[in-house]
C-alpha cells in the first residue's frame, strides 16, 4: 500500500559545512570514485569538445579507482593534460573547501554494464548546500534532489555533447549561475538537512523527541544503512541512518526504546 510507505533520504549536516569562498569563474569539479558508473570518461570527453571550441576553463576530477588509468590515458589522448587534472583522493575538508572555490559540479553518472548506479549521491547535495550548481543526469535518485533548470541542469547520459552544452551554459550566464546558485541551500535545508530527517525517522518508528538528544546525537557521525525491529517487533528498513559505528547504532536503539534488536544490512 503506496500509503503506508514514507521516502526519507539521507540527510546532510549542514552545521559542518563551511561558508562560501571566492570563486574561480572557469573551475569544473568533479568528485566521486574513479569508477564506470560516476561517468568520468563523459565528462572527459565533454571537456575535449570544449576544449576544442576555444573554450578557457580548468576541471578539477577528486578520487581515486580502478579507472584511473583508463582516465588519464584518455585525457593525454585528447590532448587535455592542460585543463583537466586528475587530482586523486582528498579527505572531505579539501573536497568542499574546492567546492567553495568551484562555478559548478558536474556529476555526469551512468548505469553500469553491470546494471550499477548511484542512487542520491551526498556530493551533490553537499554542492547544493553551498550554493554550487550542479550538472548531472537523471540516473537513479537524482531528479528528486535536483529539478532540472532550478539547482542544477539534467542531461541526458552518456551524451557528452549535451553535457558540454550545459557546463558551458552554467559557465557562461551569469544569470543563470545565480538563480541555480541560490535555489540550492534552500532545496537542501527544506528536504535534506539531517536535524528533519532524523526527526523524521523518530516520528515514523513512533520514538520519543528525547531519542533526539545528548548522547544520541553525539552518535550521529556516518552513514549506515540499517534494519531495525521497531514496536510490536515490526522490521523496518531504514537506507539512510547517519550513524557511523555499530556501538553508535545500539546506543541510538537504547535510547529510543527499540526493541529486540538492531541489525546491520547487507549492500
Amino acid at each position: 500500500n503506496p500509503a503506508r510507505v514514507e521516502v526519507i533520504a539521507n540527510g546532510l549536516p549542514l552545521a559542518a559545512l563551511p561558508e562560501s569562498g571566492q570563486r574561480d569563474p572557469t573551475l569544473i569539479l568533479a568528485v566521486g570514485r574513479l569508477v564506470e558508473k560516476k561517468g568520468f570518461d563523459v565528462l572527459i570527453e565533454a571537456c575535449r569538445s570544449m576544449s576544442d571550441a576555444g573554450r578557457e576553463f580548468r576541471c578539477v576530477i577528486v578520487g581515486d579507482g580502478e579507472m584511473r588509468d583508463d582516465l588519464a590515458e584518455r585525457i593525454g589522448a585528447a590532448g587535455i593534460g592542460s585543463c583537466v587534472e586528475l587530482f586523486g583522493p582528498a579527505p572531505s575538508d579539501v573536497v568542499l573547501d574546492l567546492m567553495t572555490q568551484a562555478r559548478v559540479l558536474v556529476a555526469p553518472c551512468v548505469t553500469g554494464s553491470d546494471g550499477n548506479q548511484d542512487a542520491l549521491p551526498t556530493v551533490i547535495l553537499e554542492a547544493m548546500a553551498l550554493g554550487l550548481p550542479v550538472v548531472t543526469t537523471a540516473v537513479g535518485g537524482i531528479t528528486e534532489m535536483v529539478e532540472h533548470m532550478r539547482e542544477g541542469g539534467i542531461v541526458p547520459e552518456r551524451d557528452p555533447s549535451a553535457l558540454a552544452d550545459a557546463i558551458g551554459g552554467l559557465l557562461d550566464d551569469e544569470r543563470l549561475w545565480r538563480a541555480m546558485s541560490a535555489a540550492g541551500p534552500g532545496t537542501v535545508r527544506d528536504r535534506f538537512d539531517q536535524e528533519v530527517t532524523i526527526r523524521r525517522l523518530a516520528v515514523v518508528l513512533g520514538l520519543a523527541e528525547r531519542a533526539l538528544g545528548g548522547r544520541v546525537r553525539g552518535a550521529v557521525a556516518g552513514w549506515m544503512p540499517v534494519a531495525i525491529a521497531g514496536r510490536g517487533g515490526a522490521a523496518v528498513a531504514v537506507g539512510g541512518l547517519w550513524l557511523g559505528q555499530p556501538a553508535g547504532l545500539l546506543e541510538f536503539a537504547v535510547h529510543a526504546g527499540l526493541e529486540q534488536r538492531v541489525e546491520p544490512l547487507a549492500f
